[in-house]
């Protein structure tokens, strides 16, 4: 087995729900195990402005498979939950990204392992940091890179996945 974190993201149709269908996906994935799960964070949106906020957590997984099947499943769910590619950093019904697949480092023309953006983002550093406090990135560790990031529009909306389904069950 496999130790892999998935980075969540939603901004359109509703993100909540958008994050637990894809959530829900990851469970049901042959030859996976969500063994870890992040608070689910808001953020403002990095790219194009006029983006509503995103939706943004990070589970850890167990898997059998390789980190292009993984890609594939997770391309897979973004396209069950109609996610379009037409501006980068652009608004998405979900996004889901191989942050680090068990120590690996991959550079392929469809995957980059450890994700390059993971240490620049506080939107995935905190629910990272939420997973794992001593989880060490390029000799760095995730509470150092937390320290040179601003959180100041990052707040936590549910606690874990569960939480976030008892919120969208009440509205």
């Amino acid at each position: 087995m496999k130790l892999s974190y998935i980075a969540f993201g939603s901004n359109l149709n509703y993100p909540a729900l958008q994050l637990l269908k894809a959530f829900h996906a990851l469970s049901v994935l042959t030859s996976t195990t969500i063994i870890g799960e992040s608070k689910i964070y808001c953020s403002e949106p990095i790219g194009p402005a006029g983006q509503d906020n995103y939706y943004n957590a990070v589970v850890s997984i167990q898997t059998t498979l390789s980190a292009h099947e993984l890609l594939d499943c997770l391309q897979s769910i973004e396209l069950q939950q109609d996610r379009v590619r037409s501006v980068k950093w652009g608004p998405r019904t979900v996004d889901l990204d191989i942050l680090w697949y068990d120590d690996r480092v991959i550079q392929t023309e469809r995957l980059t392992i450890p994700h390059q953006e993971i240490m620049h983002r506080s939107f995935v550093v905190y629910p990272l940091l939420s997973l794992d406090v001593n989880w060490v990135l390029s000799g760095e560790s995730l509470q150092e890179i937390a320290r040179t990031l601003d959180a100041n529009s990052l707040f936590v909306i549910a606690e874990n996945f569960k939480d976030l389904a008892q919120i969208v069950s009440e509205s």
